[in-house]
């Protein structure tokens, strides 16, 4: 489920909005590696923003984070960008987490 940020950054020409997306790291490819190991951002111009692991969170994560199994990222960039995110490392998308909802609301 995509969530567009109304009234956020946007680019130079004011005409993408930035979207947000849950997903959940259930691929073992990945397990035990970094954001900047996998090279999110450069792969698929999206930006990791938050990790929820075990009911805590991490906004603007470290980059040596290494990402476990079970971890939940907020990812946020275009619709096409996430949709490609979505493709490249097929992680499963989610609700966004109980907790979170109510901590940004």
């Amino acid at each position: 489920m995509l969530y567009v940020v109304r009234d956020r950054p946007r680019n130079p020409e004011g005409r993408i909005p930035v979207c947000t997306g849950w997903y959940k790291i259930d691929s073992s490819l990945v397990f035990g590696k970094t954001i900047a190991e996998l090279d999110i951002r450069r792969l698929t111009g999206c930006t990791v923003i938050a990790v929820s692991r075990d009911g805590c969170y991490a906004q603007c994560p470290d980059l040596h984070l290494p990402l476990i199994q079970d971890d939940q990222i907020m990812v946020a960039g275009t619709r096409a960008q996430l949709c490609f995110f979505k493709q490249v490392f097929g992680f499963s998308e989610i609700d966004p987490p109980e907790r979170w909802e109510s901590k940004v609301a």
